[in-house]
């Protein structure tokens, strides 16, 4: 029981790390307090939220563009292939 209770506190220890460095970087961004950024925060994180959001779908879209091109790709490939060998199977 001790290592899950480890595992928790590394966890919450790495959360509590990843919000700190957020709000150092958001504060100098923002050219503001800490403590104006912490009152901020929620709005901040949405904001992240949402940009998070947009280039997830933006990465799924791109999988689906290279997912075709690359099925149009093979498909000429064994086109060209069968071209090739049309004939040699007498």
């Amino acid at each position: 029981m001790s290592w899950i209770r480890g595992i928790i506190g590394a966890t919450a220890g790495a959360a509590v790390a990843g919000i700190v460095l957020r709000v150092r970087v958001a504060s100098q961004e923002r050219d503001r307090s800490i403590v104006e950024t912490i009152v901020d925060l929620p709005t901040i994180l949405a904001q992240d939220a949402t940009h998070v959001a947009a280039s997830a779908r933006l990465a799924a879209h791109d999988g689906r563009v290279a997912t075709e091109r690359a099925r149009i790709a093979f498909d000429e490939q064994v086109a060209a292939h069968a071209r090739r060998t049309k004939g040699n199977d007498d």
